[in-house]
């Protein structure tokens, strides 16, 4: 049986993630700065009474943007704690095993785990449960992180 993918835009690059690492997909929100967040972080959003700390994607990913944000993806830990991630809009699904997965020896950013070639586009692997784990300093093995849609049928 193959896992499904949520495929996504940050810049010009193609990434994707275990379904089953995303809570919901929320159409993008300026988020409002805090003191004392790191470089990475957008700001906080208040989404249906519930606080948010949003990061922004194209720091985390390392990517040069010049485009609109459309979405934020939002993951959720076993203590129901959210993390919002900014990205420029979703793709489509798309299904592989996670053994097909290409691993590089130059891989440089823990919170990808390498590449894929699915229906002739390459996408960078994101490993959300690991940002997720490294957000709230705990290891991956205590999370379980969750992706949904602002919309039906996702």
């Amino acid at each position: 049986m193959t896992n499904k993918w949520v495929s996504f835009f940050i810049a010009n690059e193609k990434f994707c993630a275990n379904i089953s690492d995303i809570k919901e997909v929320l159409p993008y929100q300026q988020a409002n700065p805090f003191p004392g967040s790191d470089e990475n972080t957008e700001g906080i959003l208040s989404i249906r009474g519930e606080v948010i700390t949003v990061l922004d994607g194209n720091k985390i990913f390392s990517c040069e943007n010049i485009y609109a944000k459309n979405n934020i993806i939002v993951i959720e830990d076993q203590s129901n704690t959210l993390i919002g991630i900014s990205i420029n809009g979703i793709d489509e699904i798309i299904e592989f095993e996670t053994v097909d997965i290409e691993k590089t020896s130059e891989q440089q950013n823990s919170l990808v785990l390498g590449t894929i070639h699915s229906n002739g586009q390459l996408y960078v692997v994101a490993d959300l449960a690991s940002l997720l784990a490294e957000q709230q300093g705990t290891s991956e093995d205590e999370q379980q992180v969750v992706v949904s849609n602002g919309q039906k049928g996702l």
